[in-house]
């Protein structure tokens, strides 16, 4: 008895905290039912936020480069790994410098 006129618990406010109690339980629920839309949310921010990571520290573009020198590069290249003779370095740097340039467009 105390304890409840300690801290001021009537008739009145347990009845009232049983009601906030259902209140409380109903929101729950519905807070539970939007919860998988908000973790899909947070994954696509979450993805957002690695790729603006990526492109300012640059490595986003850098693997755009590399990906595309690939592809220029494979012109050069026969089937055992080994570029024929009509490939040089010159030519690498002049691949990477015109896909630097495009992407600067």
């Amino acid at each position: 008895m105390s304890f409840l006129a300690k801290n001021k618990v009537t008739a009145e406010n347990y009845h009232r905290i049983t009601k906030l109690i259902t209140a409380n339980t109903d929101e729950i629920n519905e807070l539970e039912k939007s919860l998988p839309q908000l973790q899909e949310k947070l994954k696509m921010s979450a993805d957002t936020f690695e790729f603006a990571e990526k492109v300012a520290m640059g490595t986003w573009v850098q693997s755009i480069i590399n990906e595309e020198k690939r592809v220029q590069q494979a012109k050069y290249y026969v089937q055992n790994g080994l570029r024929n003779a009509n490939s040089s370095q010159s030519e690498d740097d002049e691949i990477t410098e015109v896909i630097r340039e495009t992407l600067k467009r």
